[in-house]
């Protein structure tokens, strides 16, 4: 068997569970006419998948797979 191209601990610092509130405060702050809307895709999104992670970057939301080979 071959070894994993990447390991979790390879994941940049900017992406882990950590940073969700730093998000939460984000949409907390939003003021966008379609709010509701996409705090209902984010909660669908985030409980699809356990290892699903979410962060900011350039001042948007950014969602990231945490898969391990």
């Amino acid at each position: 068997m071959s070894q994993p191209m990447w390991t979790s601990s390879d994941l940049p610092p900017c992406v882990g569970a950590e940073m969700s509130n730093e998000v939460d405060e984000w949409f907390s702050n939003l003021s966008h006419p379609q709010k509701e809307t996409m705090l209902t895709i984010r909660s669908v999104i985030r409980k699809a998948d356990s290892l699903m992670s979410e962060y900011l970057k350039m001042e948007n939301t950014c969602l990231h797979l945490r898969r391990v080979i």
